[in-house]
């Protein structure tokens, strides 16, 4: 996790910006949590990314990718399609009774063959963040693998949505307005004729966390191998100087992705499509991830899911004018008073 959050709220602090502020007090072991005190006596707690001004129970649900695909449905709007399943631990849990893996899996084929889904499909967590065990499935033996993996990781509910290859992009939306947008990139390296793949890798690794930037690059993730099968080539391969291959499916920051600035060139309708997401989990604070083929035109699209705590690390460090608009954000947010609570009051 980031402390990116926190790290602005002190920045902001410090420099005079929250002046509503009596206070600021960072948990010191970590550095993932703070509390701020206003001066009216209120306090906010904030945690990384969440700035303590979104209602609980649409945070909670909005991680909740399935929810959220009923939630959006409800309000009109199109996300991707896709179904849950739980896995054997969680049905245990919850007293859905007994099933073993071989037959959960034997129902999420079930499922896809009666939905008319074919390959590339990707298999989830259902409450996922961070391309974390994401698995793109280009035949029935990946998609038993991913299930597997889902399982070996505790998972409590998967999900399978069909693959959509139109750009990523986020837009994340303030009271209904839309504050930044940027497209998503999956990480690309570039040959110079002497480099293998594996060195290549590497290398971008290295300079990204040089950059600051907290990346997840594993040369042991199978998921790197299989990417660059579908491209004909292996960890071993020489590029030929200039010709640049992408690493991994996923276009996740956290994994390696570039941002590319989209603020200012939005076509309205994409940034009303954002404010209506955000609305319908009742979020005021919330970054809608969008498939469409081009964000500066109306067209075809499909809201893939939300986040009611953002990062904004990687897009702030974009240059000066992302930083502010981030800063400009956080400033709305928590240069406001949430209120103090009323003490002593009692109801007959």
């Amino acid at each position: 996790m980031s402390a990116f959050g926190i790290e602005t709220a002190v920045r902001l602090w410090r420099a005079g910006r929250l002046p509503a502020l009596a206070g600021l007090e960072v948990e010191p072991a970590h550095g993932h949590v703070a509390v701020l005190v206003y001066r009216d006596g209120a306090r906010r707690v904030i945690r990384d990314g969440d700035l303590g001004c979104n209602p609980s129970a649409g945070a909670a649900l909005a991680r909740d990718k399935d929810f959220t695909k009923f939630a959006l449905g409800r309000a009109g709007l199109a996300g991707l399609p896709g179904f849950s399943f739980a896995l054997p631990n969680w049905r245990r849990h919850t007293g859905q009774g007994q099933a073993s893996l071989a037959e959960i899996r034997q129902q999420v084929e079930d499922r896809i063959a009666a939905l008319g889904w074919a390959f590339p499909l990707y298999v989830k967590p259902n409450d996922g963040s961070q391309g974390l065990d994401v698995q793109r499935c280009r035949s029935r033996a990946d998609l038993v693998a991913a299930v597997e993996r889902l399982e070996r990781h505790q998972v409590q509910l998967g999900l399978v949505e069909p693959a959509w290859d139109w750009p990523v992009h986020r837009l994340v939306v303030l009271d209904g307005a839309v504050v930044c947008a940027y497209q998503t990139v999956p990480l690309t390296v570039t040959g110079d004729g002497r480099s293998d793949l594996r060195r290549l890798i590497e290398r971008a690794r290295s300079q990204l966390e040089r950059q600051g930037r907290t990346v997840r690059i594993d040369l042991d993730d199978p998921r790197i191998p299989a990417t660059l099968a579908d491209q004909g080539l292996d960890l071993d391969a020489v590029l030929a100087p200039g010709r640049p291959v992408r690493v991994r499916d996923s276009s996740n920051l956290s994994a390696g992705g570039t941002a590319v600035d989209w603020t200012g060139r939005a076509d309205p309708s994409w940034l009303d499509l954002a404010a209506r997401a955000a609305a319908a989990l009742g979020l005021r604070w919330c970054g809608v991830d969008l498939l469409c083929p081009d964000l500066s035109q109306p067209g075809p699209g499909r809201i893939l899911e939300l986040n009611a705590a953002p990062g904004l690390e990687h897009y702030a460090n974009l240059g000066p004018a992302q930083r502010q608009l981030v800063e400009g954000a956080y400033e709305q947010i928590l240069g406001c008073s949430p209120g103090p609570l009323v003490q002593g009051q009692r109801f007959e």
